[in-house]
């Protein structure tokens, strides 16, 4: 019965996984320290499961993903000329904190990119681009960008709390970011709306309420 399946060739899975070795080593020190150090921390919580995702969905689907089909030599060079150049730009500016787990990261996974398509070709790339897209996730945004994101954020929790308690016909009071229930309250709290946290209603916060 024919199959589209190729085999796959482990030398090339194996120079892979030194090439993913290689990135993590790149882009470690930046992050530990930025998840370790960076202010406000809520914001980076999300990045220790990142890499996670993105492995296991390797993993999970690596006959699909590493089928031996003709490589993309050309596309993998200019990745890593990328990938080069972003390193070397955070070597040689000695950014501050944010900016060098930037240029670090993206540095990494260009590299990444580059190997994968100079060792599999564009066609095994196009399947397996979510997890690297994913990967994009790991690049801190600046602060400024941050704030905004955690705004957006935060209104849509209260709006989507707002509807929630309404559909369900709940008595309340609201007070801006505050639900006043019977018997307790509810506030969104913008630091329970960092990227890192759980669906908009799992970032409310639940507090007893004074009973006069």
């Amino acid at each position: 019965m024919p199959t589209d399946s190729k085999p796959v060739r482990t030398y090339k899975v194996a120079l892979f996984l030194v090439a993913a070795a290689l990135a993590a080593a790149l882009s470690f020190g930046p992050l530990f320290t930025l998840v370790r150090t960076g202010r406000p921390a809520d914001y980076y919580t999300h990045v220790p499961l990142i890499p996670v995702v993105s492995a296991f969905i390797l993993f999970k689907r690596r006959k699909r993903f590493f089928r031996d089909e003709s490589n993309s030599p050309l596309l993998g060079i200019v990745a890593l000329a990328l990938s080069a150049g972003l390193i070397l730009a955070d070597i040689l500016m000695s950014p501050g904190l944010i900016s060098h787990a930037e240029l670090r990261v993206a540095g990494s996974i260009f590299l990444l990119c580059g190997v994968f398509l100079a060792l599999f070709g564009k066609g095994a790339f196009r399947r397996a681009l979510f997890p690297f897209l994913f990967l994009v996730f790991l690049i801190p945004l600046p602060l400024a960008w941050m704030d905004h994101v955690v705004s957006a954020l935060v209104t849509g929790s209260i709006g989507f709390t707002h509807l929630l308690l309404r559909a369900f016909r709940v008595p309340f009071f609201q007070d801006g970011s505050v639900f006043y229930l019977p018997g307790f309250d509810i506030e969104v709290a913008q630091q329970l709306a960092a990227p890192g946290e759980s669906l908009p209603l799992g970032r409310s916060r639940v507090r007893p309420a004074i009973v006069q």
